[in-house]
């Protein structure tokens, strides 16, 4: 007995080592691109997700399947012919899910940062053209930013939005063994929209015609907004359509909702911290100048008075 405890936190050891050795290495990289930013604010950032990985390596070694189960995963359904045995088995898939997540998480911050800008252009051509002959410009008295966590909130739950749309249902435990499984990879476009909105607050775009003025970033929030609520709805309505027992349908709408977080919560909060605390200063700069120099728009300060 006292050698499997020994062993498991070996192991425990281990793993948290290597995974910590990625995260010293991305903050040691972004460091020399990211010049600017003063060193508590990166000891910060590698405290928080090194937190979150030592948080969900624990709860993986104490839950064990139990968790696996709520989260939609069948490591025996995945690896038919593995020659490990389940608890090896059990043991690799939840060491894997805290590894990806935070692999997903840097790349996710990767090509949003580097299609910001034209993805802002591409919104901004998109309203141009929806509305007749508006007057575009950039404001200098730009919004408030929300804060951190709310950011995140849109990560964690947009990308069961996002492959809910796309999916066919065909029953509830079959979407819900792809659902959980398959937020991973609806984790990029969710966040390339978020880069989108980031860039469009961060540029200020502003629209007005003769009957109102508007902003880019609010009308592509109210989408954002939209479908996730829109579809986390119609989720609820189509479980409790199938369902018999209407307490089984709300534990199902409850699991999904609470698997939704455990697997985006992560990737969520290191995206909208690193974005709000890293690249925010930059992304203002590096847009509002692209949209000077590509489609001629000019910095004005909006004021609204009344009469």
């Amino acid at each position: 007995m006292l050698i499997l405890v020994a062993a498991a936190i070996l192991g425990f050891i281990v793993w948290f080592i290597f995974v910590s050795s990625f995260v010293c290495l991305f903050v040691l990289l972004a460091r020399r691109v990211i010049v600017s930013v003063p060193r508590i604010l990166w000891l910060r950032f590698a405290g928080i997700v090194l937190a979150l990985l030592f948080l969900y390596t624990v709860l993986f070694h104490a839950l064990g399947k139990s968790l696996l189960d709520f989260m939609g995963y069948s490591p025996a359904a995945l690896f038919p012919d593995s020659p490990l045995s389940p608890a090896e088995l059990e043991g690799l898939v939840m060491f894997m899910i805290s590894f990806v997540w935070f692999l997903a998480s840097v790349m996710a911050l990767t090509i949003g940062h580097v299609l910001q800008r034209f993805m802002v252009r591409g919104l901004y051509q998109a309203y141009k053209r929806i509305y007749k002959s508006p007057s575009f410009f950039l404001e200098t008295n730009r919004e408030k930013e929300p804060s951190v966590l709310i950011y995140a909130l849109l990560i964690i739950l947009l990308p069961f939005s996002i492959q809910y749309a796309l999916s066919k249902l065909g029953s509830t435990s079959a979407f819900l063994a792809a659902g959980a499984t398959a937020l991973f990879p609806s984790l990029i476009p969710a966040v390339l929209a978020m880069f989108a909105l980031w860039g469009l607050r961060a540029s200020g775009i502003v629209g007005t015609t003769k009957r109102r003025i508007f902003r880019l970033s609010e009308m592509w929030q109210g989408f954002i907004l939209s479908l996730t609520v829109l579809q986390w709805v119609w989720y609820a309505l189509y479980v409790f359509s199938t369902e018999g027992v209407w307490v089984d349908a709300v534990m199902t709408i409850i699991r999904m909702f609470a698997s939704s977080v455990f697997l985006m919560g992560p990737p969520g909060i290191t995206v909208a911290y690193f974005y709000s605390r890293f690249l925010r200063g930059r992304a203002e700069e590096r847009i509002v100048e692209y949209l000077s120099e590509k489609e001629g728009l000019v910095e004005k300060e909006l004021t609204i008075g009344a009469e």
